[in-house]
């Protein structure tokens, strides 16, 4: 988490003291600033636009014109972004520059003109405007918090009305002691990585080889591999091709039984076998036992971690659905049995690894 408020803490305090001398200010002392960083970011790196739209250039959207900035006004852009608590939507901002011309003179920064931005002269903290200017050009600091670890002892609590009981062993505490790992200020810079449908179609061919007949690795991937059909999205249309390039944020679009799902349970056993880490996220924890029961067959240490699950019985159940349903033979389907168990919380016992 970034610090989003030092900057602006003496200012905020300055201006309350000043509320005696020049009236009220109309907004919050956070409001206030905040709008006037937006503001800043406008006037000097996008002149000329009109500043109710400043909530749209702040959403993250990649306009084409937005690309043609230069680096430095990218770069404020992006630490805009970091330096507020909260990146306003079109009605926040619309209501925050309605309460902005209402402020009082000689508290603003900068005035309106119908849509037209215009910096003033002021006798209030002029200086600020430089903070802000430094603010758009430097990124904020990362929040250290020390962490916070319950003493060992059993605790009882209550969720959703359901009676819950969970022990914290004496030797957890050890653990809680470690210090927190360091968060690099320089930000990590990951090569591109290029993948071919070749070596996916010799990787599919490798996990059916492996996969022992009948289970649920088995799902005949070099056949699910070989019928997908890859499109690049380019500035002129769509581009059939056999290879795509990771590089930061990768989208995967297609139809439902595309080979979607397919494709990025292959190539994560393909990174996996390159030495790379690989996580998967899912919202199913069917899902999440199907692929931790494949990725055992073929050879891969992982674990399931089920963060932020609902407190009754059913998500217990549903997990040890999964866990079963990998063990069921091929071709039988026990599920609406087992989730009339579930319902009835008539569930069997369920082991969780630690």
């Amino acid at each position: 988490m970034r610090d989003t408020k030092t900057w602006r803490t003496d200012f905020a305090r300055e201006l309350a003291n000043m509320e005696s001398i020049y009236g009220p200010l109309k907004m919050s002392f956070a409001q206030f600033l905040d709008t006037e960083l937006i503001l800043t970011l406008m006037n000097d790196h996008l002149p000329g636009q009109n500043p109710e739209l400043a909530w749209a250039i702040l959403g993250g959207h990649p306009f084409p014109a937005l690309g043609q900035l230069p680096e430095a006004s990218q770069r404020a852009l992006a630490l805009a972004r970091l330096r507020l608590p909260d990146v306003p939507g079109r009605g926040a901002w619309e209501r925050n520059l309605s309460l902005y011309r209402r402020v009082p003179a000689p508290y603003p920064l900068y005035t309106f003109d119908g849509t037209t931005l215009t910096s003033t002269d002021t006798s209030v903290l002029p200086e600020r405007l430089q903070a802000m200017r430094g603010a758009l050009e430097t990124p904020p600091a990362w929040l250290r918090r020390l962490p916070r670890a319950a003493s060992p002892g059993v605790y009882r609590f209550y969720l959703d009305r359901d009676p819950h009981e969970v022990e914290i062993p004496t030797r957890a505490t050890t653990v809680a002691k470690l210090a927190p790992r360091d968060i690099p200020e320089a930000r990590t810079v990951r090569p591109p990585l290029r993948v071919t449908l070749d070596e996916l179609e010799a990787e599919a061919d490798w996990m059916d080889a492996v996969a022992p007949e009948g289970s649920i690795a088995a799902q005949d991937w070099g056949r699910r591999i070989r019928n997908i059909r890859l499109q690049e999205v380019t500035p002129t249309g769509l581009l059939a091709g056999r290879t795509f390039t990771i590089n930061g944020l990768f989208h995967l679009v297609g139809m439902l039984g595309s080979g979607k799902s397919s494709l990025f349970m292959v190539l994560a056993v393909h990174l996996a076998k390159r030495g790379l880490r690989v996580a998967i996220v899912m919202t199913s924890t069917i899902s999440i036992a199907l692929r931790l029961q494949r990725c055992s067959v073929w050879g891969h240490p992982s674990a399931k971690i089920i963060p932020g699950m609902r407190s009754s019985q059913r998500s217990v159940g549903w997990m040890a659905y999964g866990e079963m349903w990998c063990r069921l033979p091929p071709g039988r389907n026990h599920a609406p049995a087992y989730i009339a168990q579930i319902e009835k919380k008539e569930l069997p016992p369920v082991s969780i690894a630690r």
